[in-house]
């Protein structure tokens, strides 16, 4: 028998969300607010509680995701360990399980959008400002940094119609 945590329930509703999704366009802006509630909470607590292992930590995720230009997969794989590893600093099971649970939901999407958008150096220099600004212990400038990287985010992934 398998144990019931935050990981295994919110792995069994994988398909579920993806189904969500895509039947329910609203249902990914709900997803994407919900994202940038999450991920800037997760700065206000690395803000506040990150050690300089921590720092050490991050700054060598962004190093492996910039080793990682021009494989998108990989890329976003990193992207995804970079957000985990600030999910982590909360120490909070549920926390983390949803970190990992959210990119899945979109990754479809992500791979896609972020391998056509170009963005991978934007993107780079997002998560380097973000550790930059944990660093400093710089609240206000951590957060508006976390909500452009996640409105960029957001604009990626909104459906491309043409212009009448």
């Amino acid at each position: 028998m398998n144990e019931i945590n935050a990981a295994t329930v919110l792995h069994q509703s994988d398909d579920l969300a993806r189904l969500l999704i895509s039947t329910a366009p609203g249902n990914l802006d709900h997803l994407k607010h919900a994202r940038q509630m999450f991920e800037l909470g997760m700065v206000r607590v690395a803000v506040e509680q990150a050690t300089r292992d921590d720092i050490t930590g991050l700054r060598a995720l962004v190093a492996r995701q910039e080793a990682e230009l021009g494989n998108a997969t990989a890329f976003i794989s990193a992207d995804t360990a970079f957000h985990r590893k600030l999910a982590s600093l909360c120490q909070n099971p549920i926390i983390l399980s949803v970190s990992d649970a959210m990119p899945g939901w979109l990754f479809e999407y992500h791979v896609s959008l972020l391998h056509r958008s170009g963005s991978e150096d934007i993107t780079l220099r997002g998560h380097a400002r973000i550790v930059d600004h944990i660093e400093a212990r710089d609240m206000d400038a951590a957060l508006d940094e976390m909500r452009r990287h996640l409105e960029r985010s957001r604009i990626a992934f909104e459906p491309h119609e043409d212009n009448h």
